[in-house]
């Protein structure tokens, strides 16, 4: 860990860091949208009771591939919510 000397506090470079349980910032994120795509999973078979789970599934595997190779990936669940609420209303 890096000690900024002009304000005296921890600095942390995100780069080498390993976070919790050895993971790094990297894992750490990549985990984050795990969850958040499985929250949305739940929400989205709760909201769309009359679609097979399956289907919406399917739904966000397809939104999800679009976004495979995006370097940024804070808004990738909020993406995928958008693409497949789009697509189920649709049906």
């Amino acid at each position: 860990m890096l000690v900024d000397l002009q304000i005296g506090r921890p600095r942390i470079n995100y780069r080498l860091t390993p976070g919790v349980h050895g993971r790094t910032i990297r894992d750490m994120a990549n985990l984050s949208e795990q969850v958040a795509l499985t929250q949305l999973e739940d929400r989205l078979t709760s909201a769309y009771v009359d679609i097979p789970p399956d289907r919406i599934q399917s739904a966000m595997r397809s939104a999800h591939a679009r976004f495979v190779d995006s370097k940024i990936r804070d808004f990738v669940p909020l993406l995928v919510e958008r693409r497949v609420r789009a697509d189920l209303a649709n049906v």
